[in-house]
């Protein structure tokens, strides 16, 4: 079924035939979940290799983020605020 998304490149990893077994007589969708673990462990390693001076960096980002929308939210509200019941 063609739904427009190109289609992701794939690649051979070794996994136990046993637990594949298991997973997908559970409906695990294998693929999907290794792509989710690998995500997370390589988003975790990236944080553990941060510098001291990166993560403040990164902290002073989101800060002036978070800044930001709530001047944003002062100045023009909320969306939908007027139909919020009070």
């Amino acid at each position: 079924m063609d739904d427009g998304k190109p289609t992701p490149p794939t690649v051979q990893v070794e996994i136990s035939k046993d637990l594949v077994d298991q997973a997908q007589a559970l409906g695990v969708d294998v693929a999907r979940v290794a792509e989710h673990a690998l995500r997370r462990h390589t988003r975790e390693a990236r944080r553990a290799m941060m510098t001291d001076d990166e993560r403040q960096e990164q902290i002073r980002q989101i800060n002036a983020e978070i800044e930001w929308r709530n001047k944003q939210i002062d100045e023009h509200g909320l969306f939908g605020q007027e139909w919020r019941p009070l």
